[in-house]
């Protein structure tokens, strides 16, 4: 292994993640906070319209700004 090469550990960290649909009236995604570590499974459950695929697209930046 090359000295200079250092692992750590891979993490994705949100904090008071919040997102609204322009024309909406409320807030799609309001005070999201997680910690997704590298080698870890994460299983994102809810109702229909709960957030889910928002959620997940905020993750990939797919819906422009998001506040958080």
């Amino acid at each position: 292994m090359s000295r200079y090469l250092v692992k750590t550990p891979s993490l994705v960290r949100v904090s008071a993640l919040r997102f609204q649909y322009g024309g909406a009236a409320a807030e799609a995604l309001r005070g999201i906070d997680l910690e997704l570590r590298a080698g870890r499974h994460t299983l994102l459950m809810g109702p229909t319209g709960a957030g889910k695929t928002t959620f997940c697209c905020a993750l990939r930046g797919l819906h422009g700004t998001f506040i958080g």
